[in-house]
């Protein structure tokens, strides 16, 4: 029985054991994270707390792969939801110092097409953190990030026309009601990507 499936049945214990499985298939196939992600957002769909928790001790035990930053990166978003800004913070810097390469071999029409992918998520968060907590220099620099790197982001048109240098004390952050319909699209969009994962996933067991 598949992953999900379990998962429906809300017998937790069968599908751990069915990641445990597929996290050490061999190497041709996703990688170990890839499964984590799957099931966190399966099992911890409506469960912030549940998610984070679960992420954060699967990066804890286990080796990084190559889309831990994926998953790192949906760790962060769900800190940032969740009103955690000092907990996405170091998840999202780390990110970008370590890992903005990553997410151009993983993510490679984003970057190409300007827009879209984890990254400018990341860079746009970031930026919102930063004006929450009066540093404008790094705010200014992950504006300036973005809209160099993605100029075609819809983040990047949000914030693009916004002076958050020094001398600027009076910034106000874009409306909420954008962000929030923006925020809904990426959520449809990463299930969209995760569902199409399963089903390759699928179609390559019944081969």
């Amino acid at each position: 029985m598949e992953m999900n499936q379990w998962i429906t049945l809300k017998r937790d214990a069968d599908a751990l054991k069915c990641l445990e499985i597929l996290s050490k298939l061999p190497t041709y196939r996703w990688p170990p994270s890839y499964y984590a992600l799957n099931y966190a957002m399966l099992r911890y769909g409506n469960d912030p707390k549940g998610f984070q928790g679960f992420v954060s001790q699967w990066l804890d035990k286990n080796a990084f792969d190559d889309r831990t930053p994926i998953l790192m990166a949906q760790l962060g978003f769900s800190c940032f939801r969740d009103g955690q800004y000092d907990k996405a913070l170091p998840i999202y810097e780390t990110l970008r110092d370590k890992h903005r390469d990553d997410f151009r071999r993983l993510e490679p029409d984003a970057f190409g097409e300007g827009s879209g992918g984890h990254y400018e998520r990341i860079l746009f968060d970031l930026n919102q953190i930063y004006l929450k907590r009066g540093d404008m220099g790094k705010a200014e620099s992950t504006k300036t990030e973005l809209v160099n790197l993605l100029p075609e982001s819809p983040f990047a048109n949000i914030l693009s026309g916004q002076d958050f240098s020094e001398n600027q004390p009076d910034y106000q952050p874009p409306e909420r009601a954008p962000y929030l319909l923006l925020r809904i699209f990426l959520v449809v969009a990463g299930l969209t990507m995760i569902l199409w994962g399963l089903y390759l996933a699928w179609t390559k067991e019944k081969k």
